[in-house]
């Protein structure tokens, strides 16, 4: 029988807590300390974090997407988000465990130089005033008396990530306060991501990310013409096509596409649309990380006459058995080392599951799109979880929104049919 364990009255001392932080009503919840804040980073993020990040971009896209798109459905992932709310549990592991977190997710860079990245990703977000884009990380911890979270690990978290850390009783009410975080921090896209809490569960380590940016330059309503979109199982769908032209072309030997910028220039939609000869399921089984950034790198400033459809959808679920392929086995042991986050009586702590859900609309004034990442953490028993160039998205492509500074995607996507 699986062990419980629950959170130490302990870390109400730990952490400074005081009792209007425990006191909230339903729906809401105060984080548990302000005694730490956020400090800001370099957003001039290193080259080798640049590509580390590109590597696992691809890599964690096609481990979750791939069987979607294979099968004619729509897909799309946030692999920031993914990756910030790794760092937050990266932060509380040690020995193999931590080992594994810098070869997944920085191709054995040291912690140290994968939070500086992440931390920049934050800032860069948070100074940007052309779109919004906010990001946000939280620690909850059920409030029991058999395990100590560390001061050391949530200053860190707190001054590296932001993140706010909650001492909940992991009942239904908790439910409903981490559902209200969800929905508030992804502005309403995502209204929840848990329906429950596991016997076993004991801390949920959380990331969302929201983004709202209107087009550069919008797409005229007066051009928005119905059309077909022919999709992955063959069939015709009608569609909102909207047409413009951009100036930004890219392509490779088996793909075209197109950058659109939105307000500022910092973000851009960047699609991509596979030969006829090349199945979108086949192309996104050729991603790479050096892929990602060489063909935003290698762009051509021409004339591209697009067709883009108006479209939006969600995608989510257990990403766990994913991550573990890439190599983040240790992680969800019930040998894993946790030692750095939490003191624990009985049992280790080992991540249980991890659940991505995200949201995209794309229309003729902009593109909203959301992600959230939950983290579970048990302890107890294992559970098995030059000339003018013309690209019309008529039928199955690839998209990404990427910083245009950097190439990296903070979101990644997929689309086969238009029809939700």
């Amino acid at each position: 029988m699986n062990k419980r364990i629950a959170v130490s009255a302990a870390l109400a001392a730990v952490l400074a807590l005081s009792a209007v932080g425990c006191g909230n009503t339903e729906g809401s919840a105060a984080p548990v300390s302000n005694e730490y804040s956020f400090k800001e980073a370099n957003i001039e993020t290193a080259p080798d974090f640049n590509s580390a990040a590109a590597d696992f971009s691809a890599e964690l896209f096609k481990s979750i997407c791939s069987e979607d798109i294979k099968a004619g459905r729509n897909a799309f992932a946030s692999p920031e988000s993914v990756m910030l709310a790794l760092g937050l549990a990266a932060n509380g592991a040690g020995g193999d465990t931590l080992a594994q977190f810098e070869q997944v997710m920085g191709k054995g860079m040291k912690l140290e130089d994968i939070n500086t990245g992440l931390s920049g990703l934050i800032t860069k977000a948070r100074t940007e005033k052309n779109v919004e884009f906010d990001i946000a990380n939280s620690i909850w911890v059920k409030n029991s008396d058999q395990i100590t979270l560390k001061k050391s690990y949530a200053e860190l978290c707190k001054e590296r990530f932001d993140a706010d850390s909650f001492l909940e009783p992991f009942d239904d009410g908790t439910v409903e306060k981490l559902n209200s975080w969800v929905k508030d921090k992804t502005k309403g896209m995502i209204d929840r991501i848990k329906d429950r809490f596991e016997a076993d569960e004991v801390a949920v380590l959380m990331n969302a990310v929201a983004f709202d940016g209107k087009w550069s330059v919008p797409f005229d309503e007066n051009r928005v013409t119905g059309t077909v979109f022919h999709s992955a199982d063959g069939k015709e769908q009608e569609c909102k096509m909207m047409h413009i032209t951009e100036h930004t072309y890219i392509s490779d030997e088996n793909a075209v596409g197109f950058v659109k910028p939105y307000e500022g220039d910092r973000y851009a939609f960047m699609a991509l649309l596979p030969n006829e000869n090349t199945s979108l399921a086949d192309y996104v089984q050729t991603l790479t990380g050096e892929k990602l950034l060489s063909l935003y790198n290698s762009r051509q400033e021409q004339q591209v006459i697009t067709a883009l459809p108006k479209f939006s959808f969600d995608w989510g679920g257990s990403i766990a058995e994913s991550l573990k392929s890439m190599g983040l086995d240790k992680a969800f042991a019930p040998t894993a080392d946790f030692t750095n986050m939490a003191d624990t009586s009985t049992g280790q702590l080992y991540i249980g599951d991890v659940v991505h859900k995200t949201h995209i609309e794309v229309n003729s004034e902009g593109t909203k799109a959301a992600a959230v990442t939950e983290i579970e953490l048990y302890c107890g028993g294992a559970m098995n979880l030059d000339e003018v160039k013309t690209v019309t998205l008529d039928r199955p492509f690839l998209f990404s929104i990427i910083d245009t500074e950097t190439g990296l995607p903070v979101f990644m996507g997929a689309v086969s049919s238009i029809e939700k």
